[in-house]
């Protein structure tokens, strides 16, 4: 069972609430839209809607401000009265313990849209992270918050799952950018050892997911929005070589192929490009080296789905 399903399923974990798995969930996805939640889930819309209220909900309404909002209500109803100065000054308190309530909960959910009719996401706050780390037992800290501005990075990177889901395709396992990073360090800081490196070396490359469909095909997923410069893209693929060299030294027993996916077929020539132009100097840099290349692909999204179909045999960029 996938690791992300073993938090949805009742079976494997029966004493979590629908609020707790769908956080667990969360904390896995970074940023996820509700129509990727109802296929990652297999819930329906109101079971997602009620996890959510539920989770933002951890910050419960004051009693004091349910009892000035029933006033307020019972006022434009007419049903009691109040001077025009009294209802402003209720109305502009209200404003400003609401807004001061939304921020708390926005500690554990954080809902929103680029404009008002725009697909909203979702992604968990400070709270939210501490509360999903408390249930892996894994140490908290800030830098796991999600942040917003790589809204349409995590989107891509979870399409690339909902897809195969969509497809009938149901992978063995899928870990994020994050968990991936945690299996490679097994192998990274035996190599730091052995080479006598200081302690905090970080790891040179981190793909954004791990896939596994079965027991014979396994891959590193990088997910590209078109935003990195070459330099950055340059700077990727060196950093990818440089790992693969390291896990090579380790005999490492994670160095799967690479699947690219991007937005356009124009921006996956230029990936492809800056690849060759990468690899033909990491070579000319380490003349006579037995030098290590994980076999890549790249794709235009939705083309992805039917290499992990295998309806299509492309040819690799590196091999």
């Amino acid at each position: 069972m996938s690791r992300i399903d073993k938090w949805i399923n009742e079976k494997e974990m029966p004493n979590l609430s629908n609020a707790e798995r769908l956080i667990a969930l969360l904390y896995d996805l970074g940023i996820a839209s509700l129509d990727q939640l109802i296929i990652l889930t297999g819930w329906n819309a109101q079971k997602i809607n009620q996890a959510l209220h539920d989770i933002r909900n951890r910050v419960p309404i004051p009693a004091m401000l349910k009892r000035d909002k029933k006033i307020l209500a019972m006022c434009k109803k007419g049903e009691i009265k109040l001077s025009e100065a009294e209802r402003l000054k209720l109305e502009a308190s209200l404003k400003d313990r609401k807004a001061k309530l939304d921020k708390e909960r926005e500690k554990w959910l954080v809902a929103y849209q680029a404009h008002k009719t725009a697909k909203a996401y979702y992604t968990l706050g400070v709270e939210g992270i501490r509360y999903a780390t408390l249930m892996r037992r894994e140490p908290f800290t800030k830098w796991k918050i999600t942040p917003r501005q790589q809204t349409n990075h995590y989107h891509g990177i979870n399409e690339i799952l909902v897809r195969l889901r969509k497809a009938g395709i149901k992978e063995n396992d899928w870990l994020c950018g994050r968990e991936a990073e945690q299996e490679l360090y097994y192998y990274f800081n035996r190599f730091k050892k052995r080479k006598k490196l200081p302690a905090k070396t970080k790891l040179y490359y981190r793909p954004d997911a791990y896939l596994v469909l079965d027991h014979q095909h396994d891959f590193f997923i990088e997910y590209d929005t078109s935003s990195e410069s070459p330099s950055k893209l340059k700077r990727r693929f060196q950093n990818c070589l440089k790992l693969y060299q390291a896990l090579k030294e380790v005999e490492a027993k994670l160095m799967p192929p690479i699947v690219w996916v991007t937005v356009r077929e124009s921006r996956k020539r230029r990936i492809e490009e800056i690849a060759q132009e990468v690899l033909e100097d990491y070579r000319q840099d380490h003349d006579g080296e037995n030098i290590i290349v994980p076999p890549s692909v790249c794709f235009v999204e939705g083309e992805d789905t039917k290499f992990f179909a295998g309806q299509i045999d492309p040819k690799p960029f590196w091999c």
